[in-house]
């Protein structure tokens, strides 16, 4: 089908091709583009997958870090209850 001068009504469903023949927009079927990064148009998968990725390394990180963080303070309030608890004793028994 050649693009016509006349019948303005059937352009809106109709776009010319880079051949000038002429196709219906449900024919050209676009990548779902998410991004446009650089000039270059970025589908959903390309963002998507390295985002997830990047989140669960983050969370484990932030898990790992949390988690040796609360061992040493507990580590040392244990420790400076053992020499609270030995500084007793030995004054107890400076007392006796």
């Amino acid at each position: 089908m050649r693009l016509q001068s006349h019948g303005a009504a059937c352009f809106s469903q109709f776009i010319p091709a880079c051949d000038g023949n002429v196709r219906k927009r449900s024919e050209t079927v676009q990548p779902v583009s998410f991004f446009r990064v650089g000039g270059r148009t970025m589908d959903l998968l390309t963002v998507a997958i390295p985002t997830l990725v990047a989140l669960f390394a983050g969370l484990a990180a932030g898990y790992w870090m949390r988690k040796s963080i609360a061992e040493s303070k507990i580590s040392s309030a244990e420790e400076a209850a053992r020499q609270i608890v030995d500084n007793a004793k030995i004054e107890a028994e400076a007392r006796q």
